[in-house]
């Protein structure tokens, strides 16, 4: 490139100078300068000297491939657009104005560091320079995490092109970043009994420089909860509940609880019957089937217990007026003595 610089202002400077050489060849007694065409001397018909100068402009900072954008304006409505390093020559001496705009490439955005620049043009072999230096525009990241409730924490692990992993716990803007490959991988997040799952878990993306990546990452709840009421016990029983479901899961409660963190599926509630002195209490349904959704609301399940109370009536006869006799009951945890009455019965509801 230097040599294609050099080479050029050398024609520059050739061409500027010619139009002086070749009045010194036709003879004229007049001194020359540079870059000043003389007419013969005497020669009316000849336009006045005119003079001329050049620019170089040194396109820099662009990788293999991309091609810059800079246009050259100045007097008399002068324009020239360049893609390239290049020397604009036969420039009439003045202010010109060097505008660089942003352009795309292979690898992403460039702009340049200087969008404007203003540069004098003499005229004379020596030309004027700017130089046009690119640079890639910075990439920016944006994670955007949503779906959980206030105040929890997201758990999503960022890594960058060098390596270097950020654990991102909310929305967040990373601004100047390297261009390359990024990495996301995001876990459930466990809060209040509940689990939440994101979408997507991984993703593995490049991004170019100058350019926006959006890492979106929705959570959502992906696990329920079983209410299970017992009712109809004493205080002072604990019945046995065998609650089993999906992925082999087995629990077993003693009363009245609310089982978290349930995956989503069909579920069965098994209990037996109790026996407590002196009564047996059986549960209204051996089994229930029971189906748990995705939701913050637990299902409710509702474990009746009665007592398995039986009634009994004896009957008695050939005793005086007035006489009556007296009944021992006994039984597995149980004794009650009991008089009969003038009806002839005693019926278990009084005992």
């Amino acid at each position: 490139m230097h040599y294609q610089i050099a080479r050029a202002v050398r024609i520059t400077s050739t061409l500027i100078l010619s139009a002086g050489l070749l009045n010194a060849c036709g003879g004229s007694d007049a001194p020359t300068t540079p870059g000043v065409t003389t007419p013969p001397a005497g020669d009316p018909t000849q336009p006045p000297p005119v003079q001329v100068g050049a620019l170089i402009v040194t396109v820099t900072g662009l990788t293999p491939g991309t091609s810059a954008d800079v246009v050259v304006t100045g007097p008399n409505g002068f324009s020239r657009a360049l893609s390239n390093t290049g020397v604009v020559v036969s420039l009439v001496p003045g202010r010109y104005t060097v505008v660089a705009r942003a352009v795309r490439g292979t690898d992403g955005r460039f702009a340049a560091t200087s969008a404007e620049q203003s540069v004098d043009v003499a005229a004379g072999s020596t030309a004027a320079s700017v130089t046009v230096a690119y640079a890639a525009l910075p990439t920016q990241v944006d994670i955007d995490v949503g779906g959980l409730p206030q105040g929890v924490d997201g758990a999503v692990n960022v890594t960058s092109p060098s390596g270097e992993e950020l654990m991102v716990k909310a929305t967040r803007r990373i601004a100047a970043a390297p261009a390359g490959r990024w990495r996301l991988a995001a876990s459930v997040v466990r809060n209040g009994g509940y689990s939440y799952t994101p979408t997507p878990t991984f993703r593995d993306t490049t991004v170019l420089s100058g350019d926006t990546l959006r890492l979106p990452v929705q959570y959502a709840i992906s696990s329920g909860a079983m209410a299970i009421a017992v009712l109809g016990l004493p205080s002072t029983v604990e019945p046995t509940v065998l609650v089993t479901g999906p992925n082999g899961f087995t629990r077993t409660i003693r009363g009245t609880t609310t089982i978290t963190d349930l995956a989503p599926g069909a579920y069965v509630v098994t209990t037996s019957t109790v026996s407590v002195a002196p009564y047996t209490y059986a549960p209204s349904a051996i089994t229930q089937p029971v189906t748990v959704t995705a939701s913050l609301v637990a299902t409710p399940v509702t474990v009746t217990f009665a007592a398995q109370i039986g009634r009994a009536t004896l009957t008695f006869s050939g005793l005086p007026t007035g006489i009556f006799p007296s009944f021992s009951i006994a039984s597995s945890g149980f004794s009650r003595t009991v008089v009969g009455t003038s009806a002839g019965t005693v019926d278990s509801t009084s005992w």
